[in-house]
């Protein structure tokens, strides 16, 4: 299968909470440096490692625009330039402190109170980059569960590519 891309927001990989995302993952997307554990009561490395493996694999991060395959036709210089194109049109703004909460079955960093930049910033880039998706595949659809899921999340999954986007959409870092 072809590679996948994502749009994310990360924290500047020489800020505190870089290095707290990365300590609790246990890596460092930016260097590639496996990190130890934190020590925490009730966890031994071995739990800790076998818990985080899932978000360690992507890196700490909060996701704009979840993975897609590139439509036909476009590659990577293609998929920069256009998300380059995009950035420009924002403006820094900044997150209120981050608190743990409760995700479904994990837990993540999220903003305690919606923040409309954000907000705003994840609809554009769901809406605005999504003629770089490439249409999902029957096993794509297939692995979010569609029976599971509303009806406007269903036709957001048909849409953009994935269903908890735009008023689904919760802002989250892991």
């Amino acid at each position: 299968m072809s590679p996948r891309y994502a749009i994310y927001l990360a924290p500047p990989g020489d800020s505190a909470l870089w290095a707290f995302g990365s300590a609790v993952l246990g890596y460092d997307a930016v260097t590639g440096a496996d990190l130890a554990p934190p020590a925490l009561a009730g966890f031994d490395a071995e739990t800790w490692h076998a818990l985080t493996q899932e978000p360690r694999r992507y890196g700490f991060h909060g996701t704009l625009k979840a993975p897609f395959r590139l439509a036909e036709g476009l590659d990577e210089a293609d998929l920069f330039a256009a998300v380059s194109a995009f950035a420009t049109g924002y403006r820094p703004f900044e997150l209120p402190p981050l608190e743990v909460q409760q995700l479904g079955p994990f837990l993540a960093l999220m903003t305690p109170t919606p923040v409309p930049a954000l907000l705003d910033l994840a609809g554009c880039a769901v809406v605005e980059l999504d003629g770089l998706r490439a249409p999902l595949t029957e096993q794509e659809v297939a692995r979010r569960r569609p029976e599971r899921l509303t009806a406007r999340q269903l036709e957001h999954l048909h849409r953009y590519g994935y269903p908890f986007v735009l008023e689904d959409f919760r802002f989250h870092m892991t």
